[in-house]
């Protein structure tokens, strides 16, 4: 299942994928995880709560700063994701957030509808 979301946010590109990209700033914007830990320069350890749940593991985490983009999955996981900036107008930018599950139904395609509109008012809310 694959769920996208454009949405513009009122800060610079430069400033908005400088936060995505710092791996100490995804807990302000991503309302499940706890902590974020870089283990090296392609992986971090992450804690995080969902649906009720603690869960522990590891991750890898990209960025291209050319394309203002990072990628983010966990090997041998159904999950991943990616969100790019984009120039918008007046200085704003347009942020899509992209998200890859297995087949979801019911109330886990809700709660990935709602992890991604969250994170995205998370970060409207923080500029």
């Amino acid at each position: 299942m694959e769920h996208e979301q454009t949405a513009r946010i009122p800060v610079r590109p430069e400033r908005l994928y400088r936060t995505i990209a710092d791996i100490g700033s995804l807990t302000k914007f991503i309302p499940p995880l706890r902590s974020v830990r870089r283990t090296d320069p392609q992986h971090v350890e992450v804690n995080a709560e969902y649906e009720g749940h603690q869960q522990h593991g590891q991750a890898w985490f990209r960025t291209d700063d050319a394309a203002k983009r990072v990628e983010w999955g966990a090997e041998g996981q159904p999950y991943r994701g990616w969100m790019q900036v984009e120039p918008a107008d007046d200085d704003a930018s347009n942020l899509t957030l992209h998200v890859s599950t297995e087949r979801l139904t019911g109330e886990h395609l809700g709660a990935v509808r709602a992890y991604v509109a969250s994170t995205i008012e998370s970060l409207r809310k923080l500029f």
